[in-house]
């Protein structure tokens, strides 16, 4: 039994743990917690589509007064033929939630069509303010490793691509 019991938890250990590793860049203030849970993807015969999360973000502990949380969701795409900046905006959206101090904002995810043969980069910017006010802090999580990206599909891998940045590709 003791046998049985220590090849279960090898086996535990051995998966892959479900938490990304986003890079937190703080720009000013302190951040509430922001969770970021890794970004899907996958490809059928309609084509792929990348799916960056819904998220729960607290508020900043500098303000007892209500606040707006906003998020910006930016993606990059490879385009090699571009030797000089090979990572080219592609899309970005943006979605703020007014909320109390005692209350964390909740923010939708974002469903994106991709092409086929094509890699993605995400990042994630966030800015606390006073509601109709002041600014209080700004972070940027970017989605620079290989375990911030998770495949559904069989068509889809993520891997370091050019300047060392996590990605995830689309093959049809």
């Amino acid at each position: 039994m003791r046998a049985l019991t220590l090849g279960v938890a090898a086996v535990m250990l051995a998966v892959p743990s479900a938490a990304s590793g986003v890079t937190r860049t703080v720009d000013f203030g302190r951040p509430g917690a922001a969770p970021m849970p890794a970004v899907r993807g996958w490809w059928n015969p309609d084509g792929g589509t990348l799916r960056i999360p819904s998220r729960h973000v607290s508020p900043t502990t500098q303000s007892p007064q209500a606040q707006t949380i906003c998020v910006e969701y930016s993606l990059f795409r490879f385009t090699a033929e571009f030797y000089e900046q090979p990572w080219a905006f592609d899309e970005s959206r943006r979605r703020c939630v007014r909320t109390t101090p005692q209350r964390r904002a909740r923010l939708p995810a974002w469903r994106y069509s991709v092409l086929a043969y094509s890699s993605y980069h995400a990042n994630v910017e966030i800015t606390w303010r006073v509601t109709g006010g002041t600014r209080l802090s700004s972070a940027l999580y970017d989605y620079d490793r290989i375990s911030d990206y998770r495949c559904q599909t069989k068509n889809c891998a993520s891997a370091i691509r050019y300047l060392e940045v996590g990605s995830i590709r689309f093959e049809s």
